[in-house]
Order: structure tokens, then C-alpha cells, then sequence
């Protein structure tokens, strides 16, 4: 393991510690309401979702919804905190190479919050979501734009450059919209994007 993933441990262990004695999974679904007033589409998503990137447990908890939700640490997680009744199907995400296993065209939606910045092969995790998601599938994407985040948790710095040069020109989705938002309670500013992927794979 190395000193990032330490990083990731350390912050849920503490987030965790916040609530003693409480069902965890139900103060992190409380979360989904934050997510629908940044993404409202998700009001409009349908089928079969996956959750890149979830920490210990998925915000779509008790939504209903049919989600699949991935991290490399799961293992990890699970030993900290496993929900007594999970309603998402929880499974090992991709390790440091970015692959997802599962088969082409697989998902009708995936979010990706606050997640790529934290990823080593964020190359080859871009291109896996695309592979993955059904064509015309909708991605909800978020991402710190943050010139203070530092290692060991984050690999790179993000901007609208970035987000435009690795999601639009490489990968090949298409920006329904992108708003870039201040935040003032951890003073930074994010980056909510709507894309469909408009190409097969």
C-alpha cells in the first residue's frame, strides 16, 4: 500500500469516527441530496449506475436505484465499516492500472465524484468508464479545481483545460455542460460536468 492510499484510509477512518454508534451508511446517503442539486439529471437516469470511486460506502444507499459501486480499497473498507444491509452491490474497483472488469456497454450512467484526481492511471480509467458505459450514456463528473491540494492524496491538479484536453479531445465524450462553482466552506473551487458518450466503443 502505498503513501496515497494511507492518505485515502486515514480520512475515512476519521469521517467514520464522526459518527459513533450510527448507521454510517445512512449519514453518507444523506449525501444524495447535495449530488441531486449538483447533478438534476440524476432525477431523469435510469437502469443499471455505477458509483466510481464510492470510499467506504456508496451516497446511493436506500436510493432504490440499481448502482454498482466500486473502489480500490474496498477490502480496506470493509474491514472499517460494511453497511448490515447493503442495498448497492459493493465490488473491488480498479487497482493502480485503471481497468474496470466489467463487459462493454455495461452501464447506462456512472458517476465520478471527486474522484479522478485521487487516481495514478486516470488515463486508463477515463477510457474504461467510456468502454463501459453504454453509447449515449450519461457520466456525471466532479473534480476539485484546487491549486492548494497537495500529495500524498491527489496525483495531479485539475482544471477546465484538463477536464476539456482528458475527457472531450482524448477520450472522446461529449460536455452537455460544465460549471465551475466556489465553494466557500473549504474555500476551492469544483468543476461539475454533464457528458454523454457519444461514440461506440
Amino acid at each position: 500500500m502505498n503513501e496515497r492510499q494511507k492518505g485515502e484510509l486515514d480520512f475515512w477512518k476519521r469521517d467514520i469516527a464522526k459518527y459513533p454508534g450510527e448507521n454510517y451508511a445512512w449519514i453518507r446517503a444523506s449525501f444524495l441530496t447535495t449530488m441531486l442539486e449538483e447533478f438534476p439529471e440524476l432525477n431523469h437516469l435510469s437502469g443499471r449506475g455505477l458509483d466510481v470511486g464510492c470510499g467506504p460506502t456508496s451516497v446511493f444507499e436506500y436510493s432504490g436505484r440499481d448502482i454498482t459501486a466500486i473502489d480500490p480499497l474496498m477490502e480496506e473498507y470493509q474491514e472499517m465499516y460494511k453497511p448490515d444491509i447493503p442495498t448497492v452491490n459493493y465490488v473491488l474497483g480498479h487497482e493502480d492500472d485503471g481497468v474496470l472488469h466489467f463487459p462493454n456497454n455495461e452501464f447506462d450512467y456512472m458517476i465520478c465524484r471527486n474522484v479522478i484526481d485521487h487516481t495514478a492511471a486516470y488515463e486508463m480509467l477515463l477510457s474504461e468508464m467510456k468502454r463501459t458505459l453504454k453509447p449515449g450514456g450519461t457520466l456525471l463528473f466532479y473534480v476539485n479545481f484546487d491549486k492548494k491540494l497537495q500529495p500524498p492524496e491527489h496525483y495531479m491538479l485539475w482544471d477546465y483545460v484538463v477536464v476539456h484536453n482528458e475527457l472531450v479531445a482524448t477520450v472522446g465524450f461529449h460536455m452537455l455542460r460544465g460549471t465551475i462553482v466556489w465553494q466557500e466552506e473549504y474555500e476551492r473551487y469544483v468543476f461539475w460536468g454533464v457528458f454523454v458518450n457519444s461514440m461506440t466503443c
